[in-house]
């Protein structure tokens, strides 16, 4: 698993930051694991959504997750579950925005349907 430094410094890199408005961006995490750089990216979302005025559930399509493997995925969902509850969102929320951004999938196969993505992070090699 990256570490959350790691995590925090990648996003960074990017640009992917809690002050610009991220509820116009998308990101995409081709691996997730455990969900380290989803979990980061969410609270950065849900952080920048605040500042801006944004309906939490207006960010269903800014962030999509994947994992080949079922047991990661379903460890994501939790991990991030657990992360969005203590940001006070009611629960229908919290299950909509992860159930939205967390699929188990292979991301060479995946049918993105011409998505175009403005940040694609991961742990690194």
């Amino acid at each position: 698993m990256t570490k959350p430094h790691i995590v925090s410094l990648i996003l960074d890199m990017t640009g992917y930051l809690s002050s610009t408005r991220l509820d116009r961006k998308t990101l995409l995490e081709p691996s997730c694991g455990k969900g380290a750089f989803v979990i980061e990216a969410a609270q950065r979302l849900l952080d920048s959504a605040k500042k801006h005025c944004v309906n939490p559930l207006e960010l269903r399509g800014a962030i999509f997750a994947t994992d080949l493997d079922g047991i990661h995925v379903k460890e994501t969902k939790e991990n991030l579950k657990a992360a969005l509850r203590t940001l006070d969102l009611p629960q229908g929320t919290v299950d909509i925005l992860v159930d939205s951004w967390v699929v188990e999938s292979d991301f060479l196969l995946h049918d993105f349907e011409e998505r175009a993505f403005d940040f694609i992070v991961g742990n690194p090699p």
